[in-house]
Protein backbone atom coordinates (compact mmCIF):
# COMPACT_ATOMS: atom_id res chain seq x y z
CA UNK A 1 0.00 0.00 0.00
CA UNK A 2 1.67 3.45 -0.82
CA UNK A 3 1.43 5.53 1.61
CA UNK A 4 0.22 9.00 1.71
CA UNK A 5 1.32 12.88 1.74
CA UNK A 6 1.14 13.41 5.29
CA UNK A 7 2.44 10.22 6.65
CA UNK A 8 5.49 10.96 3.99
CA UNK A 9 5.69 14.19 5.61
CA UNK A 10 5.44 13.55 9.33
CA UNK A 11 7.02 10.23 9.73
CA UNK A 12 9.68 10.47 6.37
CA UNK A 13 9.79 8.30 3.83
CA UNK A 14 11.95 4.82 5.21
CA UNK A 15 10.89 5.55 8.94
CA UNK A 16 9.89 2.67 11.37
CA UNK A 17 6.70 2.96 9.88
CA UNK A 18 4.86 -0.10 11.33
CA UNK A 19 0.59 -0.77 10.35
CA UNK A 20 -1.51 1.42 12.54
CA UNK A 21 -3.22 -1.09 14.79
CA UNK A 22 -5.17 -1.51 18.05
CA UNK A 23 -1.63 -1.39 20.06
CA UNK A 24 -1.67 2.11 18.92
CA UNK A 25 -4.84 3.53 20.94
CA UNK A 26 -2.92 4.75 24.01
CA UNK A 27 -4.97 7.46 24.34
CA UNK A 28 -8.67 7.65 23.51
CA UNK A 29 -10.12 10.75 21.19
CA UNK A 30 -6.74 12.13 20.08
CA UNK A 31 -5.76 12.63 16.62
CA UNK A 32 -5.10 9.48 15.34
CA UNK A 33 -1.61 11.08 13.76
CA UNK A 34 -0.91 11.76 17.80
CA UNK A 35 -1.20 8.07 18.24
CA UNK A 36 0.72 7.39 15.29
CA UNK A 37 3.71 9.27 16.84
CA UNK A 38 3.58 7.16 19.89
CA UNK A 39 3.34 3.86 18.34
CA UNK A 40 6.46 5.28 16.05
CA UNK A 41 8.21 6.01 19.36
CA UNK A 42 8.13 2.50 20.43
CA UNK A 43 9.54 1.37 16.84
CA UNK A 44 12.20 3.34 17.16
CA UNK A 45 12.74 2.16 20.43
CA UNK A 46 13.12 -1.47 19.67
CA UNK A 47 15.20 0.12 16.58
CA UNK A 48 17.67 1.79 19.13
CA UNK A 49 17.93 -1.65 20.84
CA UNK A 50 18.72 -4.01 18.43
CA UNK A 51 21.47 -1.10 17.04
CA UNK A 52 22.72 -0.82 20.63
CA UNK A 53 23.27 -4.66 20.16
CA UNK A 54 24.63 -4.95 16.93
CA UNK A 55 27.16 -1.76 17.55
CA UNK A 56 28.24 -3.40 20.79
CA UNK A 57 29.27 -6.61 19.01
CA UNK A 58 31.11 -4.69 15.79
CA UNK A 59 35.33 -3.87 15.58
CA UNK A 60 34.25 -0.41 15.72
CA UNK A 61 36.50 1.88 17.49
CA UNK A 62 34.20 2.91 20.82
CA UNK A 63 31.74 0.80 19.97
CA UNK A 64 30.54 0.18 23.93
CA UNK A 65 30.72 3.97 24.20
CA UNK A 66 28.24 4.38 21.46
CA UNK A 67 26.49 1.42 22.16
CA UNK A 68 26.06 2.99 25.84
CA UNK A 69 24.80 6.45 24.51
CA UNK A 70 22.36 4.49 22.32
CA UNK A 71 21.22 2.46 25.36
CA UNK A 72 21.14 5.33 27.30
CA UNK A 73 19.15 7.80 25.00
CA UNK A 74 16.81 4.79 24.25
CA UNK A 75 15.72 5.09 27.92
CA UNK A 76 15.44 8.74 27.95
CA UNK A 77 13.42 8.07 24.24
CA UNK A 78 10.98 5.79 26.59
CA UNK A 79 10.36 8.08 29.04
CA UNK A 80 9.50 11.26 26.74
CA UNK A 81 7.25 8.58 24.83
CA UNK A 82 5.70 7.82 28.52
CA UNK A 83 5.17 11.94 29.35
CA UNK A 84 3.72 12.76 25.89
CA UNK A 85 1.08 10.01 26.27
CA UNK A 86 0.40 10.71 29.69
CA UNK A 87 -0.48 14.43 28.45
CA UNK A 88 -2.47 13.57 25.73
CA UNK A 89 -4.78 11.34 27.21
CA UNK A 90 -7.41 13.34 27.26
CA UNK A 91 -8.53 15.75 24.34
CA UNK A 92 -5.92 17.09 22.92
CA UNK A 93 -7.78 20.19 22.63
CA UNK A 94 -7.61 20.69 26.64
CA UNK A 95 -4.26 18.95 26.67
CA UNK A 96 -2.33 21.73 24.42
CA UNK A 97 -0.86 23.79 26.86
CA UNK A 98 0.73 20.94 29.19
CA UNK A 99 1.90 18.71 26.09
CA UNK A 100 4.39 21.28 24.17
CA UNK A 101 7.11 21.14 26.58
CA UNK A 102 6.90 17.21 26.22
CA UNK A 103 7.19 17.16 22.59
CA UNK A 104 9.58 19.24 22.55
CA UNK A 105 11.48 17.08 23.81
CA UNK A 106 9.89 13.79 21.94
CA UNK A 107 10.89 16.00 18.91
CA UNK A 108 14.78 15.82 19.45
CA UNK A 109 14.81 12.06 19.89
CA UNK A 110 12.41 11.13 17.63
CA UNK A 111 12.55 10.16 14.10
CA UNK A 112 9.44 12.30 12.89
CA UNK A 113 8.96 15.50 11.72
CA UNK A 114 6.37 17.44 14.27
CA UNK A 115 6.06 20.51 13.14
CA UNK A 116 2.41 20.22 11.97
CA UNK A 117 1.71 18.75 15.41
CA UNK A 118 3.55 21.77 16.60
CA UNK A 119 1.60 23.97 14.37
CA UNK A 120 -1.95 22.73 15.71
CA UNK A 121 -0.31 23.04 19.56
CA UNK A 122 0.63 26.62 18.84
CA UNK A 123 -2.62 27.94 17.87
CA UNK A 124 -4.68 26.30 20.72
CA UNK A 125 -1.95 27.03 23.49
CA UNK A 126 -2.98 29.83 25.81
CA UNK A 127 -0.21 31.96 25.19
CA UNK A 128 -0.58 32.36 21.87
CA UNK A 129 2.91 33.19 19.45
CA UNK A 130 2.99 36.91 18.96
CA UNK A 131 1.93 36.55 15.12
CA UNK A 132 -1.43 34.32 15.91
CA UNK A 133 -2.27 37.15 18.67
CA UNK A 134 -1.68 40.18 16.28
CA UNK A 135 -3.46 38.25 13.88
CA UNK A 136 -6.48 37.48 16.15
CA UNK A 137 -6.46 41.05 18.02
CA UNK A 138 -6.90 42.36 13.67
CA UNK A 139 -9.82 40.48 12.79
CA UNK A 140 -13.44 41.19 12.81
CA UNK A 141 -15.35 39.33 14.97
CA UNK A 142 -16.81 36.83 11.81
CA UNK A 143 -13.62 35.96 10.81
CA UNK A 144 -11.76 35.44 14.55
CA UNK A 145 -14.87 32.77 14.93
CA UNK A 146 -14.45 31.17 11.22
CA UNK A 147 -11.02 30.84 12.43
CA UNK A 148 -11.46 29.16 15.90
CA UNK A 149 -14.02 26.89 14.35
CA UNK A 150 -11.67 25.88 11.86
CA UNK A 151 -8.97 25.06 14.10
CA UNK A 152 -11.15 22.67 15.95
CA UNK A 153 -12.26 20.86 12.91
CA UNK A 154 -8.66 20.71 12.01
CA UNK A 155 -7.00 19.09 15.23
CA UNK A 156 -10.05 16.68 15.16
CA UNK A 157 -9.62 15.70 11.20
CA UNK A 158 -12.12 17.28 9.78
CA UNK A 159 -10.81 18.29 7.12
CA UNK A 160 -13.33 19.24 4.90
CA UNK A 161 -15.08 21.52 7.71
CA UNK A 162 -11.78 22.82 8.25
CA UNK A 163 -11.37 23.61 4.84
CA UNK A 164 -14.28 25.43 4.44
CA UNK A 165 -14.02 27.68 7.40
CA UNK A 166 -10.72 28.54 6.34
CA UNK A 167 -11.67 29.60 2.92
CA UNK A 168 -14.38 31.79 4.39
CA UNK A 169 -11.71 33.41 6.43
CA UNK A 170 -9.82 33.85 4.13
CA UNK A 171 -12.26 36.04 1.73
CA UNK A 172 -12.12 38.78 4.81
CA UNK A 173 -7.83 38.79 4.56
CA UNK A 174 -6.19 37.08 1.67
CA UNK A 175 -3.13 37.43 3.21
CA UNK A 176 -3.81 35.93 6.52
CA UNK A 177 -0.55 33.96 7.38
CA UNK A 178 -2.40 31.76 9.79
CA UNK A 179 -5.50 30.59 7.44
CA UNK A 180 -2.89 30.09 4.60
CA UNK A 181 -0.92 27.35 6.68
CA UNK A 182 -3.84 25.76 7.90
CA UNK A 183 -4.86 25.66 4.49
CA UNK A 184 -1.62 24.44 3.63
CA UNK A 185 -1.53 21.44 6.12
CA UNK A 186 -4.62 20.34 4.56
CA UNK A 187 -4.09 20.16 1.29
CA UNK A 188 -0.92 18.30 2.49
CA UNK A 189 -3.52 15.40 4.17
CA UNK A 190 -5.81 16.04 0.61
CA UNK A 191 -2.24 14.21 -1.06
CA UNK A 192 -2.24 17.55 -3.01
CA UNK A 193 1.73 18.74 -2.59
CA UNK A 194 1.31 21.15 -5.51
CA UNK A 195 -1.48 23.28 -4.06
CA UNK A 196 0.06 22.54 -0.55
CA UNK A 197 3.30 24.67 -2.11
CA UNK A 198 0.69 26.86 -3.01
CA UNK A 199 -0.61 28.01 0.18
CA UNK A 200 2.66 27.77 2.16
CA UNK A 201 4.36 30.30 -0.66
CA UNK A 202 1.41 32.61 -0.03
CA UNK A 203 1.99 32.31 3.47
CA UNK A 204 5.74 33.40 3.08
CA UNK A 205 4.89 36.18 0.68
CA UNK A 206 1.81 37.63 0.97
CA UNK A 207 1.79 39.26 5.18
CA UNK A 208 3.45 42.18 5.96
CA UNK A 209 6.30 42.33 8.34
CA UNK A 210 6.54 38.52 8.80
CA UNK A 211 8.93 37.58 11.76
CA UNK A 212 11.64 35.41 11.62
CA UNK A 213 10.15 32.31 13.50
CA UNK A 214 7.17 32.63 11.13
CA UNK A 215 9.31 32.45 8.12
CA UNK A 216 11.60 29.96 9.83
CA UNK A 217 8.61 27.89 10.35
CA UNK A 218 7.34 28.00 6.55
CA UNK A 219 10.56 27.56 4.97
CA UNK A 220 10.76 24.38 7.17
CA UNK A 221 7.36 23.26 5.76
CA UNK A 222 8.63 23.45 2.22
CA UNK A 223 11.74 21.92 3.18
CA UNK A 224 10.04 19.19 4.33
CA UNK A 225 6.93 18.82 1.75
CA UNK A 226 10.11 18.50 -0.89
CA UNK A 227 11.30 16.20 1.30
CA UNK A 228 8.57 14.33 1.36
CA UNK A 229 8.50 14.33 -2.75
CA UNK A 230 11.54 13.07 -2.56
CA UNK A 231 13.62 16.42 -4.37
CA UNK A 232 16.37 16.14 -1.86
CA UNK A 233 18.37 19.34 -3.30
CA UNK A 234 15.17 21.67 -2.91
CA UNK A 235 14.65 20.43 0.28
CA UNK A 236 18.12 20.78 1.32
CA UNK A 237 17.68 24.58 -0.23
CA UNK A 238 14.99 25.25 1.77
CA UNK A 239 16.24 24.34 4.88
CA UNK A 240 19.14 25.98 4.61
CA UNK A 241 17.64 29.17 4.12
CA UNK A 242 15.31 28.24 7.17
CA UNK A 243 18.39 27.72 9.48
CA UNK A 244 19.34 31.81 8.69
CA UNK A 245 16.18 32.84 10.46
CA UNK A 246 16.56 31.03 13.61
CA UNK A 247 17.72 33.48 16.25
CA UNK A 248 19.88 30.75 17.78
CA UNK A 249 21.70 27.73 17.20
CA UNK A 250 18.67 25.32 16.70
CA UNK A 251 19.88 21.44 17.21
CA UNK A 252 16.81 20.29 15.33
CA UNK A 253 17.39 22.59 12.94
CA UNK A 254 20.90 21.89 11.90
CA UNK A 255 20.08 18.12 12.38
CA UNK A 256 17.28 18.18 9.69
CA UNK A 257 19.15 20.38 7.25
CA UNK A 258 22.12 17.19 7.84
CA UNK A 259 20.12 14.50 6.97
CA UNK A 260 18.72 16.45 3.61
CA UNK A 261 22.42 17.13 3.18
CA UNK A 262 22.95 13.38 3.19
CA UNK A 263 20.08 12.36 0.89
CA UNK A 264 21.01 15.11 -1.24
CA UNK A 265 24.66 13.87 -1.47
CA UNK A 266 26.79 16.39 0.25
CA UNK A 267 28.24 13.65 2.69
CA UNK A 268 31.01 15.96 3.92
CA UNK A 269 28.95 18.91 4.82
CA UNK A 270 26.31 16.74 6.44
CA UNK A 271 28.62 14.77 8.45
CA UNK A 272 29.97 18.30 9.55
CA UNK A 273 26.47 19.70 10.03
CA UNK A 274 25.37 16.41 12.04
CA UNK A 275 28.71 16.57 14.20
CA UNK A 276 27.12 20.19 15.15
CA UNK A 277 23.87 19.24 15.96
CA UNK A 278 25.23 16.88 18.23
CA UNK A 279 27.74 19.19 20.05
CA UNK A 280 25.10 21.17 21.17
CA UNK A 281 22.17 18.20 21.95
CA UNK A 282 23.69 14.78 22.54
CA UNK A 283 20.40 13.29 22.19
CA UNK A 284 21.01 13.84 17.92
CA UNK A 285 23.99 11.00 19.12
CA UNK A 286 21.78 7.79 19.12
CA UNK A 287 19.41 9.34 16.49
CA UNK A 288 22.31 9.82 13.95
CA UNK A 289 23.28 6.25 14.91
CA UNK A 290 19.86 4.65 13.49
CA UNK A 291 18.10 7.20 11.63
CA UNK A 292 16.76 5.69 8.38
CA UNK A 293 17.36 8.89 6.13
CA UNK A 294 20.99 8.79 7.02
CA UNK A 295 21.20 4.35 5.62
CA UNK A 296 23.67 5.41 2.58
CA UNK A 297 26.11 7.07 5.03
CA UNK A 298 25.74 4.69 7.60
CA UNK A 299 29.64 3.86 7.62
CA UNK A 300 30.38 7.57 7.69
CA UNK A 301 28.25 8.16 10.34
CA UNK A 302 29.48 5.31 12.34
CA UNK A 303 33.09 6.40 11.99
CA UNK A 304 31.78 9.66 12.91
CA UNK A 305 30.05 8.74 16.13
CA UNK A 306 33.21 6.29 17.01
CA UNK A 307 35.55 10.04 16.60
CA UNK A 308 33.20 11.86 18.62
CA UNK A 309 32.82 9.15 21.28
CA UNK A 310 36.70 8.69 21.74
CA UNK A 311 37.75 12.25 21.87
CA UNK A 312 35.09 12.59 24.59
CA UNK A 313 36.25 9.97 26.29
CA UNK A 314 39.86 10.66 26.30
CA UNK A 315 39.42 14.27 27.04
CA UNK A 316 37.36 13.25 29.95
CA UNK A 317 39.73 11.33 31.08
CA UNK A 318 42.74 13.56 30.60
CA UNK A 319 41.03 16.44 32.34
CA UNK A 320 39.75 13.81 35.55
CA UNK A 321 43.60 12.84 35.75
CA UNK A 322 44.70 16.58 35.63
CA UNK A 323 42.38 17.89 38.24
CA UNK A 324 43.45 14.75 40.62
CA UNK A 325 47.22 16.14 40.45
CA UNK A 326 45.76 19.69 41.01
CA UNK A 327 44.11 17.76 43.96
CA UNK A 328 47.20 16.18 45.51
CA UNK A 329 48.74 19.86 45.50
CA UNK A 330 45.78 21.45 47.30
CA UNK A 331 45.56 18.66 49.93
CA UNK A 332 48.97 19.10 50.70
CA UNK A 333 48.13 22.40 51.56
CA UNK A 334 45.50 21.76 54.03
CA UNK A 335 47.62 19.78 56.44
CA UNK A 336 45.61 20.22 59.50
CA UNK A 337 44.55 23.99 58.78
CA UNK A 338 40.62 23.65 59.33
CA UNK A 339 38.01 21.13 58.81
CA UNK A 340 36.69 22.48 56.25
CA UNK A 341 36.31 19.63 53.20
CA UNK A 342 36.28 20.93 50.13
CA UNK A 343 38.73 19.28 49.24
CA UNK A 344 37.22 15.84 50.05
CA UNK A 345 34.28 16.77 47.80
CA UNK A 346 36.07 17.51 44.91
CA UNK A 347 37.73 14.40 45.52
CA UNK A 348 34.73 12.09 45.49
CA UNK A 349 33.05 13.98 42.56
CA UNK A 350 36.71 12.70 40.91
CA UNK A 351 36.32 9.40 42.15
CA UNK A 352 32.30 9.31 40.86
CA UNK A 353 34.01 10.72 37.40
CA UNK A 354 36.45 7.98 37.43
CA UNK A 355 33.74 5.24 37.82
CA UNK A 356 31.60 7.16 35.11
CA UNK A 357 34.46 6.72 32.71
CA UNK A 358 35.10 3.05 33.42
CA UNK A 359 31.82 2.24 31.82
CA UNK A 360 30.78 5.03 29.53
CA UNK A 361 28.44 6.50 27.29
CA UNK A 362 29.09 9.77 25.32
CA UNK A 363 26.75 11.28 26.80
CA UNK A 364 28.10 10.29 30.96
CA UNK A 365 31.66 11.61 28.84
CA UNK A 366 30.62 14.71 28.01
CA UNK A 367 28.98 15.15 31.47
CA UNK A 368 32.03 13.76 33.27
CA UNK A 369 34.09 16.58 31.25
CA UNK A 370 31.30 19.55 31.81
CA UNK A 371 31.66 18.50 35.84
CA UNK A 372 35.69 17.88 35.85
CA UNK A 373 35.88 21.08 33.87
CA UNK A 374 33.86 22.68 36.66
CA UNK A 375 36.33 20.96 39.70
CA UNK A 376 39.50 22.30 37.51
CA UNK A 377 37.75 25.94 38.09
CA UNK A 378 37.01 25.33 41.73
CA UNK A 379 40.85 23.81 43.11
CA UNK A 380 42.89 27.11 42.85
CA UNK A 381 39.70 28.56 44.92
CA UNK A 382 40.63 25.64 47.51
CA UNK A 383 44.21 25.96 47.24
CA UNK A 384 43.19 29.75 48.11
CA UNK A 385 41.21 28.78 50.70
CA UNK A 386 43.67 26.48 52.58
CA UNK A 387 46.28 29.75 52.37
CA UNK A 388 43.85 31.85 53.28
CA UNK A 389 43.29 30.01 56.44
CA UNK A 390 47.53 29.68 57.04
CA UNK A 391 47.64 32.96 56.97
CA UNK A 392 44.85 33.58 58.94
CA UNK A 393 46.30 31.20 61.74
CA UNK A 394 49.90 32.85 61.64
CA UNK A 395 48.25 36.68 61.75
CA UNK A 396 45.61 35.69 65.05
CA UNK A 397 49.05 34.56 66.46
CA UNK A 398 50.87 37.57 65.83
CA UNK A 399 47.78 39.63 67.08
CA UNK A 400 48.52 37.76 70.46
CA UNK A 401 51.71 38.50 70.94
CA UNK A 402 50.94 42.56 69.81
CA UNK A 403 48.25 42.77 71.97
CA UNK A 404 50.89 40.83 75.15
CA UNK A 405 53.02 43.78 74.54
CA UNK A 406 50.38 46.32 74.33
CA UNK A 407 49.81 45.23 77.94
CA UNK A 408 52.88 44.82 78.78
CA UNK A 409 53.91 48.12 77.75
CA UNK A 410 50.58 50.01 78.75
CA UNK A 411 51.75 48.76 82.51
CA UNK A 412 55.02 51.12 82.26
CA UNK A 413 52.94 53.91 80.96
CA UNK A 414 51.17 55.30 84.25
CA UNK A 415 54.54 56.74 85.44
CA UNK A 416 53.33 60.22 86.93
CA UNK A 417 55.90 63.13 85.26
CA UNK A 418 55.54 66.56 84.44
CA UNK A 419 55.36 67.05 80.91
CA UNK A 420 58.28 69.90 81.33
CA UNK A 421 60.77 70.79 84.41
CA UNK A 422 62.58 74.08 83.98
CA UNK A 423 65.63 74.23 85.62
CA UNK A 424 65.89 77.64 86.50
CA UNK A 425 61.93 77.29 88.45
CA UNK A 426 64.33 73.89 90.17
CA UNK A 427 67.66 76.04 90.77
CA UNK A 428 65.85 79.55 92.53
CA UNK A 429 63.96 77.59 95.52
CA UNK A 430 66.66 74.86 96.00
CA UNK A 431 69.50 77.46 95.86
CA UNK A 432 67.62 79.92 98.48
CA UNK A 433 66.80 77.14 100.44
CA UNK A 434 70.16 75.08 100.45
CA UNK A 435 72.40 78.86 101.30
CA UNK A 436 69.58 79.29 103.71
CA UNK A 437 69.78 76.16 105.89
CA UNK A 438 73.79 76.30 105.73
CA UNK A 439 73.60 79.69 107.01
CA UNK A 440 71.15 78.89 109.97
CA UNK A 441 73.42 75.78 111.02
CA UNK A 442 76.34 78.17 110.76
CA UNK A 443 74.94 80.33 113.21
CA UNK A 444 73.82 78.38 115.48
CA UNK A 445 77.28 76.13 115.34
CA UNK A 446 79.49 79.47 116.14
CA UNK A 447 76.55 81.01 118.67
CA UNK A 448 75.93 83.91 117.00
CA UNK A 449 72.58 83.33 118.07
CA UNK A 450 71.47 80.71 120.91
CA UNK A 451 67.49 80.13 120.06
CA UNK A 452 66.78 77.20 117.39
CA UNK A 453 64.04 79.19 116.13
CA UNK A 454 66.39 82.38 115.61
CA UNK A 455 69.38 80.50 113.32
CA UNK A 456 65.80 79.28 111.24
CA UNK A 457 65.12 83.04 111.03
CA UNK A 458 68.30 84.17 109.99
CA UNK A 459 68.24 80.77 107.65
CA UNK A 460 65.55 82.58 106.05
CA UNK A 461 66.88 85.85 105.40
CA UNK A 462 70.51 84.94 104.56
CA UNK A 463 70.29 87.42 102.41
CA UNK A 464 70.00 90.21 104.60
CA UNK A 465 72.89 88.92 106.84
CA UNK A 466 74.86 87.83 103.71
CA UNK A 467 74.71 91.61 103.02
CA UNK A 468 75.76 92.55 106.20
CA UNK A 469 78.97 90.44 106.19
CA UNK A 470 79.86 91.66 102.60
CA UNK A 471 79.95 95.16 104.23
CA UNK A 472 81.83 94.14 107.18
CA UNK A 473 84.14 92.56 105.17
CA UNK A 474 87.10 89.68 105.62
CA UNK A 475 87.00 88.32 109.55
CA UNK A 476 84.04 88.87 110.81
CA UNK A 477 81.41 86.32 111.62
CA UNK A 478 79.09 88.28 109.56
CA UNK A 479 81.59 87.47 106.53
CA UNK A 480 81.79 83.97 107.49
CA UNK A 481 78.10 83.68 107.24
CA UNK A 482 77.83 84.83 103.94
CA UNK A 483 80.25 82.91 102.91
CA UNK A 484 78.48 79.81 104.04
CA UNK A 485 75.75 81.42 101.87
CA UNK A 486 77.50 81.31 98.59
CA UNK A 487 78.74 77.68 100.02
CA UNK A 488 74.98 77.01 99.87
CA UNK A 489 74.19 78.59 97.03
CA UNK A 490 76.51 76.51 94.79
CA UNK A 491 75.60 73.20 97.14
CA UNK A 492 71.33 74.08 95.70
CA UNK A 493 72.76 74.53 92.06
CA UNK A 494 74.20 71.08 92.14
CA UNK A 495 71.40 69.62 93.88
CA UNK A 496 69.02 71.71 91.20
CA UNK A 497 71.13 70.44 88.33
CA UNK A 498 71.13 66.22 89.53
CA UNK A 499 66.75 66.66 90.35
CA UNK A 500 66.37 68.18 86.85
CA UNK A 501 68.13 65.37 85.06
CA UNK A 502 67.05 62.69 86.77
CA UNK A 503 63.25 64.51 86.12
CA UNK A 504 64.26 64.94 82.67
CA UNK A 505 65.29 61.69 81.92
CA UNK A 506 61.99 60.09 83.56
CA UNK A 507 59.74 62.30 81.35
CA UNK A 508 61.76 61.06 78.44
CA UNK A 509 61.30 57.54 79.31
CA UNK A 510 57.76 58.11 79.42
CA UNK A 511 57.42 59.62 76.16
CA UNK A 512 59.64 56.90 74.71
CA UNK A 513 56.99 54.31 76.40
CA UNK A 514 54.00 56.43 75.49
CA UNK A 515 55.68 55.94 72.13
CA UNK A 516 55.98 52.71 72.12
CA UNK A 517 52.31 52.23 72.94
CA UNK A 518 51.20 54.31 70.39
CA UNK A 519 52.96 52.48 67.88
CA UNK A 520 51.74 49.04 69.17
CA UNK A 521 48.11 50.26 68.97
CA UNK A 522 49.08 51.22 65.51
CA UNK A 523 49.96 47.51 65.04
CA UNK A 524 47.28 45.98 67.11
CA UNK A 525 44.81 47.88 64.63
CA UNK A 526 46.44 46.65 61.61
CA UNK A 527 46.86 43.21 62.81
CA UNK A 528 43.13 43.37 63.49
CA UNK A 529 42.36 44.81 59.89
CA UNK A 530 44.05 41.96 58.29
CA UNK A 531 42.49 39.57 60.60
CA UNK A 532 38.92 41.10 58.99
CA UNK A 533 40.25 41.44 55.35
CA UNK A 534 41.77 37.81 55.46
CA UNK A 535 37.94 36.43 56.98
CA UNK A 536 36.25 38.50 54.28
CA UNK A 537 38.73 36.92 51.65
CA UNK A 538 37.57 33.26 53.23
CA UNK A 539 33.54 33.64 53.13
CA UNK A 540 34.27 35.21 49.88
CA UNK A 541 36.32 32.43 48.59
CA UNK A 542 33.99 29.43 50.65
CA UNK A 543 30.92 31.28 48.59
CA UNK A 544 32.73 31.15 45.15
CA UNK A 545 33.38 27.31 45.14
CA UNK A 546 29.81 26.66 46.93
CA UNK A 547 28.68 28.34 43.99
CA UNK A 548 30.83 26.39 41.62
CA UNK A 549 30.01 23.08 43.54
CA UNK A 550 26.39 23.55 42.58
CA UNK A 551 26.76 23.90 38.63
CA UNK A 552 28.03 19.86 39.21
CA UNK A 553 25.33 17.62 37.80
CA UNK A 554 25.54 14.00 37.65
Amino acid sequence: MSRSLMDRYAFGNSGFIAPFSAEAEIVFETPRRERQMIQLGKEQVEAQNKASQEIAKSNIDGAQIIASEIAYQTQALGVAIFEVGDKISGNILRAADQICDAVDVLGDRLCVELSEIKWQLAQQNETLEKILEVLYESRNNEARQLVQQGVRHYVNNEYVEAEERFKLALGSDTTDYQVLMNLAYIEIHKDNSSQAFTFFNKALSLPQHLDSASTARTLWAIARLYYAETDYQKAFSYAEQALKHEKHDDPKGIYSLGVYGALAEKVPFSLAILERAIAIEPAYFSRAAVDPDLDKVREEVLKMLSRLSLEAHSKANRVTDELANALFEAEKLKESITDDEFALTVQKHVHKGGQRLQDPSYSSCLSCLENMRILQKTVPHVKNLYDLYSKNRAIKEEFKNRERKHKDLSKHGTLKVPDSVSFTALFLPIAYLSAGVFCAVFAIIVGKIEALGAGIAIGAVWPVFALVGIAKGAGTQDYELTKNAYFGIVIGLILSGLLWTLLNGRREHKKAISSKISYAENQLHAVKKTLSDIQHNIDKTKSTINELMTQVKW
